[in-house]
């Protein structure tokens, strides 16, 4: 027995990160856009929080009350690790209640509520 040397990267040692597991994040590939929403009745989740994408897709950070990102500044990292590389920018504007990323590169690109880190955070996976 004893079993291969393995590759470096298998799922089965694969660490959530922002709650999210690229084995079950929903898939949204093949979309072109994927859209995320936030604020349903003042509630402090995204949905769907935990995605997979193609490279090239767009994805769009929505509310669903009309609220913005004053209320919901949004931040791309792990929770409370800002990431300056990630195509996800911090976006806190009292005027936007919509942005799109565009995602080109494969990764794994975590993001968050600065203002509510305890419950909204999720990741979008650029899957090729």
């Amino acid at each position: 027995g004893g079993g291969g040397g393995g590759d470096g990267g298998s799922d089965a040692e694969y660490i959530a990160i922002n709650n999210c597991d690229p084995d079950t994040a929903e898939d949204l590939t093949d979309q072109g856009l994927a859209r995320i929403e936030f604020g349903y009745n003042g509630a402090f989740y995204y949905d769907p929080a935990c995605i997979r994408v193609d490279p090239n897709t767009t994805v769009l950070f929505t509310s669903a009350d009309n609220s913005n990102f004053s209320i919901h500044p949004l931040q791309a990292g792990e929770k409370g690790k800002m990431d300056p590389d990630s195509p996800i920018k911090f976006t806190n504007s009292i005027d936007e209640s919509s942005v799109t990323f565009d995602m080109i590169v494969p990764g794994t690109y975590p993001y968050y509520c600065v203002a509510h880190q305890a419950t909204m955070m999720g990741v979008v996976y650029v899957v090729e």
